[in-house]
C-alpha cells in the first residue's frame, strides 16, 4: 500500500489513511503528515489541496523556526501555529541559526532518546500535544484534511502521528512502521548533509553525528512509548490521563476516522 504523497515539493509526506485500526481501517485523505512546507512551490501546495483535500495545516515548529522558514498556503487552507516545545527550555532543534554552529556541528547533537521521553513527559509538552490532538480531532473532515508538520516531519510530527494512531487502536507495529518510513525519503538528504560536512573539513565523527539527526530510529520512538506504557499502561490511557482528552472526543474521533 503506497501512502506517500507524490507531489514533488512536499517532503516526507504521507497519508495515515489505509492503515489498520481497531474495527477497520483509517479513512484516506483526512490525516496527513509531512515535513515543513516552507519553500514548496505554490503549484505544489495547490496540488496538495486539490488532490488530498487539504483544508488545515498545523505547524509544530518553534517561533524561531517559523521566522526563518515561513510558509504560504492557498486560499481556503487555514494555518495554526502550535509549537510542541519552547526551544529555549528544551534546547534542541537543528534549524540553521539556532543551535547549529557550522564550525562545531557536534554541539547540536542531542540525546534523541532523552528528547523523545521529555516530549511526552514534560507538562508543557503534554499541554501542547493535547491542544494539537484536540484541534485535529475536532476538525471538520467533511471540509477537508488536516496536515501537521515540524521541520523534517520526523520527531514532533512523528509523535503526533503515533498518538493519533494509538487513539485509533492501530497495532504497535503499525505505529512503528509509519514512523520509520521517514528513512526511505530522508536517507538521501541525510547522506548529502554528511558529504557536505566532510567536504567542508569536519571530521567523520561530527558528520555522522549530524547525519543521524535526519533519520528516524526505533529506539527514539520506543523511549516515548516505554514511558507511556510504564506510567500509563498505553497510549489510550495517556491520552485520557496525561493529555486530559475526554473519552467522548476520543470515541467520536474513532467513529469518524475508522471504516
Amino acid at each position: 500500500m503506497d501512502r506517500k504523497i507524490h507531489i514533488d515539493g512536499v517532503r516526507n509526506g504521507r497519508d495515515l489513511g489505509g492503515l489498520p485500526a481497531a474495527g477497520g481501517r483509517i479513512r484516506e485523505n483526512r490525516l496527513l503528515r509531512a515535513a515543513c512546507l516552507s519553500g514548496v512551490p505554490q503549484e505544489d501546495v495547490e496540488a496538495l489541496k486539490r488532490c488530498h483535500r487539504l483544508s488545515m495545516v498545523i505547524d509544530l515548529r518553534t517561533d524561531d523556526e517559523i521566522a526563518q522558514k515561513p510558509e504560504t498556503l492557498p486560499e481556503g487552507v487555514s494555518y495554526r501555529r502550535m509549537p510542541i516545545f519552547d526551544a529555549a527550555k528544551i534546547g534542541i532543534t537543528h534549524e540553521k541559526g539556532e543551535k547549529w554552529n557550522p564550525e562545531r556541528p557536534s554541539s547540536v547533537k542531542p540525546d534523541m532518546a532523552m528528547l523523545y521521553r521529555m516530549m511526552v513527559e514534560r507538562e508543557d509538552c503534554q499541554k501542547a500535544f493535547s491542544a494539537v490532538l484536540a484541534a485535529i480531532m475536532t476538525h471538520d473532515f467533511d471540509a477537508g484534511s488536516v496536515l501537521w508538520h515540524c521541520s523534517e516531519g520526523k520527531d514532533r510530527c512523528g509523535l503526533v502521528a503515533a498518538l493519533l494512531l494509538g487513539a485509533l487502536g492501530a497495532p504497535r507495529e503499525v505505529i512503528l512502521e509509519d514512523y520509520l518510513l521517514t528513512n526511505e525519503v530522508n536517507k538521501a538528504r541525510a547522506q548529502k548533509v554528511y558529504g557536505d560536512l566532510l567536504a567542508s573539513g569536519h571530521s567523520e565523527e561530527e558528520a555522522a553525528m549530524i547525519r543521524e539527526l535526519f533519520l528516524a530510529k526505533e529506539e527514539y520512538l520506543n523511549a516515548s512509548l516505554s514511558y507511556i506504557d510504564g506510567r500509563f499502561g498505553g497510549i489510550p490511557n495517556y491520552l485520557r490521563e496525561a493529555l486530559r482528552l475526554p473519552e467522548d472526543l476520543l470515541a467520536a474521533f474513532r467513529a469518524a476516522m475508522v471504516v
